[in-house]
Order: structure tokens, then C-alpha cells, then sequence
């Protein structure tokens, strides 16, 4: 027999990652990449100061009503943001 294997966490398995896919509402503005992108932004202000974004994937599909676009956000916590860098206006 083995022993039981322990609940992962961050802490034990740092390479695990957590997952979110955003999408626009359905209708006229849900292929509006834009709109899209600007959510997503304002999602990963809201998660907090302690995540590193490993990955976004950027996908349009095609339904009976047209085209919708979504975001999968690949992220992991326990990593401070570093400093945004200013921007010449």
C-alpha cells in the first residue's frame, strides 16, 4: 500500500497554474477585441498585486449568432507584481 498523497498548494507545487477564460456578453459587441482586452485588464487589477500572468490566449468562435471572442488567462499566485513602468503621454 502507499500513503495517501497531501492536498497540493502553491507552496508544495509552484508550477501549478489557475485558469480563467473571460469572454464579452453575447450579442452585437461580443467580437469587440478592444472591449475584450480592456476586461481583462481591469480582472487582473481586481486578483491582486501577488500574480505573475504566464500566459493569455486570444480565440474567436464562431456561433449560430456570429463570432465571440474570449481570453484564457493562465496566471499563479505568490509572485509581486513588479512595478509598471510610466508611460510618456
Amino acid at each position: 500500500m502507499s500513503a495517501a498523497t497531501p492536498p497540493s498548494s502553491a507552496d508544495t507545487e509552484p508550477w501549478q497554474c489557475r485558469h480563467i477564460r473571460l469572454s464579452n456578453p453575447a450579442g452585437p459587441g461580443a467580437p469587440d477585441v478592444p472591449r475584450l482586452l480592456r476586461a481583462v485588464a481591469d480582472l487582473l487589477d481586481r486578483i491582486g498585486d501577488d500574480i505573475e500572468v504566464l500566459d493569455l490566449g486570444l480565440r474567436q468562435d464562431q456561433h449560430r449568432d456570429g463570432p465571440w471572442t474570449a481570453m484564457n488567462i493562465y496566471y499563479r499566485r505568490g509572485v509581486p507584481r513588479r512595478s509598471r513602468p510610466a508611460f510618456d503621454e
